[in-house]
């Protein structure tokens, strides 16, 4: 018996393989089919079976299937989506973060398409802010969190820098923008950013330390109220990027030490001796990364610019020396983890009231097996009951 094929998009398939850089006959390979056949599909000859589209989605591609479906492809130009980041970055970035980028633009137009271009949390706050320049970085700070609704006090009251990181999350995403975890498996790429007026989306590395992950938060949060995606990396590489592009990063930079660590709070230290044992203690009372200490430091000339660049360099070598590839934790905590539970809230919900189907809630919840879509509720109903 002949399986069921399934009619998809050619031009969305073409452009899905392209982008992730893969040729036809190592895509072929990849598959296990003839490269013939691959061109016909491409060619709208033929169409995959089920299992291949499968196959295609969550092995190769790591695509949602239901992108397959679509009436075109996105406009995709990485250069003129990371702007502000420079060629040479672009260019060596790793295929997982290159497919982690395609699978969340996909994400942020199924979004788009299922709720009609509306972000049905929250009209998203970053559109509404001034941009962010020299002059008015502590007040668009200091308004940001009025609307985020954590003061300094309490941030100061989080006993962990992962209690402290969940906090940001949550009242980030109550607010509108789409927060998820991902492996990067690149320690040298904090995170990015993907701006869109209704769907904005932030990624952090999962791999990193949580104060680390806190800082390029905000780090990209900037980059969404300048209304452009971005991507921030531990070590700064302006190269071969416009005077403009750069002091936009620059601002990126200040801006989120200047949320998480305020002047008035940092003056305090002006008179204390200020060594590893120091900045670890200020780190760890804002629970924020030392880095974000010594900038600060550095700001109101507490330290000057070679002993910012020591610090820095040492904190660098710390972190590679220190990194590790986390191994798999409990499947069901790492899936929370990552997608959030106010996303997978969102999607059952959508569900539930039939505005998605049996078969679009796996795609949203990144899922193949009923079984695992059944635990993964059962776990919202315990969370939420909490």
């Amino acid at each position: 018996m002949k399986s069921n094929r399934v009619k998809i998009n050619p031009d969305i398939l073409k452009w899905a393989i392209d982008n992730i850089n893969y040729s036809i006959p190592s895509f072929a390979k990849k598959m296990g089919q003839k490269e013939l056949t691959i061109k016909k599909w491409l060619d709208g000859e033929e169409f995959p079976t089920y299992k291949q589209l499968e196959k295609i989605s969550y092995d190769i591609l790591k695509i949602p299937s239901i992108f397959f479906f679509s009436d075109s492809p996105p406009e995709d130009n990485l250069k003129a989506d990371f702007r502000t980041t420079s060629p040479n970055t672009l260019k060596n970035l790793s295929p997982n973060i290159m497919i982690t980028i395609k699978k969340m633009k996909a994400l942020q137009y199924n979004l788009s398409k299922l709720f009609n271009n509306k972000n049905p949390i929250s009209d998203t706050f970053i559109n509404n802010l001034k941009e962010i320049d020299n002059n008015n970085i502590e007040f668009v700070a200091e308004k940001l969190r009025n609307i985020l609704n954590i003061t300094i006090e309490e941030q100061k009251q989080f006993k962990t820098s992962e209690i402290a990181l969940k906090e940001w999350r949550n009242s980030v995403e109550k607010n509108g923008i789409f927060i998820r975890k991902a492996a990067l498996k690149n320690y040298d790429i904090s995170g990015f950013c993907l701006y869109d007026k209704a769907f904005p989306i932030i990624v952090i590395n999962n791999s990193q330390p949580f104060n680390r992950q806190i800082f390029t938060i905000f780090h990209e949060m900037a980059h969404l109220i300048f209304k452009i995606s971005g991507l921030d990396g531990l070590e700064e590489d302006f190269s071969e990027i416009s005077r403009n592009n750069r002091n936009i990063e620059i601002l990126c930079n200040n801006f989120a030490s200047t949320f998480l660590l305020p002047k008035n709070e940092i003056l305090i230290y002006s008179g204390y001796n200020i060594n590893d044992k120091n900045i670890s203690n200020v780190a760890n009372e804002f629970s924020v990364s030392r880095e974000v200490v010594i900038k600060r430091y550095l700001d109101f000339n507490l330290i000057d610019k070679n002993t910012y660049k020591e610090y820095l360099e040492k904190y660098i070598k710390e972190y590679h020396r220190n990194a590790k590839n986390k191994k798999g934790g409990n499947y069901l905590n790492t899936k929370f983890t990552y997608l959030g539970e106010n996303y997978i809230k969102l999607i059952f919900e959508e569900y539930y009231e039939n505005k998605i189907n049996k078969y679009e809630l796996f795609d949203f919840l990144d899922e193949k097996k009923e079984n695992n879509i059944n635990k993964i509720e059962e776990m919202l109903y315990r969370k939420q009951k909490l």
